[in-house]
This record gives C-alpha cells, structure tokens and sequence, in this order.
C-alpha cells in the first residue's frame, strides 16, 4: 500500500463539486482521484483514520494542540523528575561516604552515625517513579469540549 500525499492538503470548491487537493488553485491535484493521484487510496484512508480518531471532538484542531500542550508538561515534568532522581543518588552515595568516613573514626561522633544511618534507610526506601499516567482531572478536563 502506498504512503499518503505529504499535507499540507486543502479542501476547495469548484461550481459546487468538492475536492481535496495539494494545493488551493484549480490547477492543483486532486489527491482522491486515481486517475490523477497515486496515492488517493491511502489519502482517503488517511482522511478517514483522521475523521474517525477524533470523532466527537466539535474542534480537532483545539483537541490537537491542547494533547501536544499536555505532552510538552508531561516530559517537562518527566525531565525534572529524571533530575531530581539523580540528585537523590548523588546525596545517597555522599551520605554513604560520610559513613564510612566517620565509621572509621574512633572519637564517638554515635549522633551522626545514628543521623547518616537513618536517612540512608530513607533514602534507599524512597523510590521516585516517572509518571505512567496524566492527573485524572488532567485528563477530564483534556476530553472535555475540545
């Protein structure tokens, strides 16, 4: 099967007759007749999927870009996560050297010991998840009116 004409594409009425074609003048292809475009089966295929994905959205174009909006803030967020994770890891094996450091002294220091020790068990409990998922009001507010 081939591949879809490359958009943009335009709708265009001539004397009533409507086309899809690549380009906005008469002269134009007309990307759904065979005779004319190689590709006008996987156009109108293409044509339908699209319909068909966004069907009951009254604006797919504002449906589009407020899911490209909320893309862009999901990896955002993603990235500071990712950040924040190699922080923790950082300040984990730091506090894992301070122990050893002053595991090796033999002057007391018992408070530190105990202080390093429990926030190494915190730290290794503590797992920071990426997101799987979009906020439930995230994504009722995504679907609605748009």
């Amino acid at each position: 099967m081939s591949k879809h004409t490359p958009e943009p594409w335009y709708a265009i009425d001539f004397s009533g007759f409507h086309h899809i074609q690549d380009g906005p003048f008469y002269e134009d292809r007309d990307l759904l007749n065979e005779d004319i475009s190689p590709n006008a089966r996987a156009n109108a295929l293409r044509i339908v999927e699209c319909v068909n994905a966004l069907a009951g959205k009254p604006s797919p174009a504002e449906y589009v870009l407020r899911a490209t909006e909320l893309a862009a803030k999901y990896n955002e967020q993603l990235i500071e996560i990712t950040d924040l994770k190699a922080l923790c890891d950082e300040l984990l094996a730091s506090l894992e050297m301070a122990q050893r450091i002053i595991l090796l002294d033999k002057n007391g220091y018992q408070h530190e010991r105990n202080a390093i020790a429990d926030s190494i068990t915190k730290a290794k409990r503590t797992t920071i998840q990426t997101p799987g998922t979009i906020t439930d009001k995230e994504a009722e507010n995504f679907n609605q009116g748009a």
